[in-house]
């Protein structure tokens, strides 16, 4: 078994021109077959660090999904910040006419008739049946007229 002396290795390591001059074919051989295989092996890039076809169409469809979920995001929080604006106006003016109601003073309903009261006087039941005939002759009098136009429309 040969030994290798390590000052020649340090010595040759260290002197690369001498080394190119000497050895001009050698230098050639080792280029030249690096050369081929880089250009015309078959395993030029690591399989490991390449993608084959199904794990690259996977990637675009899932960036093409984040850009359409982004896209659709956005129009989600502009929809909910206009619905969060529109509530809090709402919601403050219901508060202001809250408070306005209750700095008014009470005002209190009074129908123009009462309700209907058996017990009203004999008087009272008149009055009520001569506005009721009054009525009913202001409607009876706006159905003649009405009828009359339309005669005079069928017949003209």
């Amino acid at each position: 078994m040969s030994t290798i002396d390590s000052r020649s290795i340090s010595r040759l390591s260290l002197d690369i021109k001498r080394l190119l001059k000497e050895h001009p074919r050698l230098i050639d051989e080792i280029a030249s077959y690096s050369l081929i295989r880089l250009l015309y092996s078959r395993s030029r890039i690591p399989r490991l660090n390449r993608f084959n076809k199904r794990q690259l169409r996977k990637l675009r469809n899932s960036r093409r999904r984040w850009f359409v979920d982004n896209i659709i995001m956005h129009h989600r929080r502009i929809h909910d910040k206009q619905d969060k604006l529109i509530k809090s106006r709402q919601i403050n003016n219901l508060a202001k006419n809250k408070d306005e109601s209750r700095n008014k003073k009470i005002i209190t309903y009074n129908p123009r008739k009462k309700d209907f009261n058996y017990k009203n006087s004999w008087q009272e039941n008149y009055l009520l049946k001569e506005r009721g005939q009054k009525i009913r002759g202001r409607i009876d009098a706006r159905r003649l007229r009405a009828r009359s136009r339309w005669v005079s429309i069928l017949n003209g």
